[in-house]
């Protein structure tokens, strides 16, 4: 840590007004070199987390304007119709259909017993022009867990990026 110094006279003050402004200069840098250390510090938690290989091999820190973020890529899903893609790293992160937690209700126009058996799930057309059914996918919550580890250890990211 530096220490500033100024006496009461115009050189003086000219000077530590030139030195707190290289230290403000300094100050973003810093910052978003800690943003940078805690998104590094989240990858790990992220891949140990994921539940998809494929996914798991994409999870990268980036550096942004201003910070930094935790990123997975991974492949996009798409039925045999093409009607649609998803990003499989979206569907492990937040889920998808009656399983889990967010579950659809008949508030949205869905009923989770498509399959007429008491099972919940729903059916979606395949390419052939039948009809499949799939229970849906839990939350697994990857980037998340990632982002929490992060925010714990935020102050030990920023002590080492302003210590470099």
């Amino acid at each position: 840590m530096r220490t500033l110094r100024a006496r009461l006279s115009y050189d003086s003050l000219e000077a530590l007004e030139a030195a707190l402004n290289e230290y403000a200069v300094q100050l973003s840098s810093k910052a978003e070199e800690g943003a940078y250390i805690a998104a590094e510090s989240a990858v790990p938690t992220a891949i140990g987390a994921c539940p998809s290989s494929r996914v798991a091999a994409t999870i990268e820190a980036v550096r942004e304007d201003g910070g930094a973020s935790v990123v997975a890529n991974g492949p996009m899903l798409s039925p045999e119709d093409g009607g649609y893609e998803v990003p499989l790293s979206q569907i492990l992160e937040f889920g998808s259909g009656a399983r889990g937690d967010a579950a659809y209700g008949a508030e949205n126009g869905y009923t989770v017993d498509m399959s007429g058996k008491g099972e919940p799930g729903w059916r979606y057309p395949k390419g052939d022009g039948s009809f499949g059914f799939t229970h849906g996918h839990v939350a697994s919550r990857y980037m998340a867990q990632a982002a929490e580890e992060a925010r714990a250890d935020i102050a030990d990211s920023m002590r080492e990026a302003f210590s470099r």
